[in-house]
């Protein structure tokens, strides 16, 4: 779990009450207090992902 107070971060919340963003919470959070529920998904990197990335680096410098 982790969790992150973003009201420093994003200046579209400075002013408010905190507002936080937790990863994988270990307890239940209250559904009143869910401003929004998203899925995150990340690539997975491996060593033939980065020859494409490469590759298209290049690509694009001709």
């Amino acid at each position: 779990m982790a969790t992150v107070c973003l009201n420093k971060s994003m200046p579209s919340v400075k002013d408010c009450l905190p507002v936080f963003q937790t990863w994988h919470p270990t307890t239940e959070i209250n559904k009143e207090d869910i401003l929004a529920s998203v899925t995150f998904e990340r690539p997975v990197i491996n060593f033939s992902a980065l020859e494409h990335i490469k590759s298209i680096r290049e690509s694009m410098d001709t």
